[in-house]
């Protein structure tokens, strides 16, 4: 069996296009797929794997993130808070992949 949580140990904020999105608090990481440091998920066995990312933003700010497999996008996942002066606001993006041993899926 083979899944994971992991979440941001803070804010993060002005983020460069391109960057890799790194979750580096761990609360589950059965199959120890993720990996922290690099922020990236490492299939270890072939099959099927079902992808959550959630994304928020602060008020006035936006967040657009890409699910990437080997390089490739996915899936985006776009958070506006443009227009709202004291709300936040979150968007959420799920994917299935097949993925083969030690493909890697990350965000970007």
């Amino acid at each position: 069996m083979v899944g994971f949580l992991a979440k941001s140990s803070g804010h993060q904020s002005d983020i460069n296009a391109g960057s890799m999105v790194i979750l580096d608090r761990i609360v589950t990481n059965t199959g120890s797929g993720y990996d922290a440091s690099t922020g990236q998920f490492i299939a270890p066995d072939e099959g099927l794997y079902f992808f959550t990312c959630t994304t928020p933003t602060a008020p006035l700010k936006y967040f657009i993130t890409d699910i990437m497999h080997i390089g490739r996008k996915v899936a985006s996942n776009q958070s506006d808070g443009r227009g709202l002066s004291n709300a936040h606001m979150s968007s959420t993006q799920s994917i299935v992949l097949q993925l083969t041993e030690k493909d890697k899926v990350y965000i970007f």
